[in-house]
């Protein structure tokens, strides 16, 4: 059995952190983990509805919890509303300045 399995079978007897419908599809959200490298949040997620997906969404440390909470929403809807196919992405706030290379 693969980590993705035993991970989404984990998921399934837990209770999820947010459930929101897209499109007439329930997806329901976990929050797998935050780190904090410089200044941004990385945020690990989650995501069960018609596929398993597991997402890493970056913003702004600085933003107050809620504001956080809602750009993270607001990054998950909007790749959920894509139709993307993928069950892995990296979803980065435009807020969020990369370094220079």
């Amino acid at each position: 059995m693969s980590a993705r399995t035993e991970l989404s079978e984990q998921l399934l007897a837990s209770s999820p952190h947010l459930t929101l419908e897209v499109d007439g599809s329930g997806w329901n959200l976990y929050v797998l983990g935050v780190s904090r490298i410089g200044g941004d949040s990385f945020v690990q997620l989650a995501l069960v509805g018609p596929r398993f997906c597991t997402v890493t969404a970056r913003v702004p440390a600085a933003l107050d919890p809620d504001r956080k909470a809602r750009e993270i929403f607001v990054l998950v809807l909007q790749w959920i509303g894509s139709n993307s196919r993928a069950t892995q992405a990296f979803l980065e706030s435009p807020d969020c300045v990369s370094a220079a290379v």
